[in-house]
């Protein structure tokens, strides 16, 4: 009876543990200055022109890969040259405010919000001239 009641206990606790594990998770937060305030780095960088897509990381100097992006909770924000330095300082420093889903530096440079994890902030903007359209995308990982 006992060698019984143990399997299904133990039976029982792997199931439950197997259906939450199995759960989807919901990673987004909300995407408000409280939330998003923090340093992050750029982890991914592409873009889209003309029916291409490209890896715009690549296109960075190794010096820029490692900088660093902080986002106070006060509206404003640092870009810190960090790691490696390029040999003109990078560091610069300004405002940014959440409106919806768009982020706004300096009161005109903006990108559409599309996702934000907590740990991870992906935004967006299009660029357009001559009839052309060309769209980037960054990735932005907490540090």
């Amino acid at each position: 009876m006992k060698k019984t009641l143990l399997f299904v206990f133990v039976s029982a606790t792997a199931l439950l543990l197997i259906m939450s594990g199995c759960s989807k998770k919901n990673d987004s937060q909300a995407a408000t200055m409280k939330n998003v305030a923090g340093t992050y780095k750029l982890t991914a960088y592409t873009g889209s022109f003309m029916g291409m897509n490209y890896n715009l990381m690549d296109s960075l100097e190794t010096c820029q890969r490692d900088d660093n992006y902080k986002f106070n909770a006060d509206s404003t924000y640092q870009y810190i040259d960090a790691g490696t330095q390029c040999s003109t300082s990078g560091n610069a420093s300004g405002t940014w405010y959440i409106n919806g889903n768009w982020i706004v530096l300096d009161g005109s440079d903006s990108a559409t919000i599309k996702s934000f994890s907590g740990s991870q902030l992906v935004v967006t903007f299009t660029e357009s001239s001559g009839g052309l359209t060309a769209t980037a995308t960054q990735t932005f990982t907490r540090l």
